[in-house]
């Protein structure tokens, strides 16, 4: 027990250094930190923390100039979130309404198609995709 909460601890902390690095304007350790944290969140099991990270790097992905990969990672937390059966609070969900509204009208017709592909993935696909650089 103690172990699984310290791998939460350390991956809430991770979590907000990244959000702190991207306030700063410094995204290469932001992502790096995100990366670290899902790295860490999965491999204790922490489902729900790791669909959290997806969402904070498909944020990334958008503020970073990558519409289709923050497309599918957005839609891959909306799809891991609903199976899971865990909803949103509006406030909390504001940004990423903001952000996959901003990507469809930048993708047009592709939108649809990639959030179908970011929303049929596995978990592990998921974080892999995530992970990857």
């Amino acid at each position: 027990a103690i172990d699984l909460e310290m791998g939460v601890r350390g991956g809430a902390v991770l979590d907000s250094l990244a959000h702190l690095a991207m306030r700063r304007g410094d995204s290469d350790a932001a992502l790096d930190l995100w990366r670290a944290s899902l790295t860490e969140r999965r491999e204790i099991g922490d489902l729900l923390g790791c669909v959290h990270l997806v969402g904070s790097l498909a944020m990334a992905a958008h503020r970073l100039g990558q519409p289709e990969r923050a497309i599918r990672l957005y839609a891959a937390r909306t799809a891991h979130r609903a199976q899971m059966g865990l909803s949103l609070l509006p406030s909390d969900d504001l940004e990423a309404q903001r952000d996959v509204a901003a990507l469809r009208a930048r993708l047009g017709d592709a939108a649809e198609a990639l959030w179908r592909d970011g929303g049929t993935m596995s978990m592990e696909q998921t974080i892999a995709y995530a992970l990857e650089e």
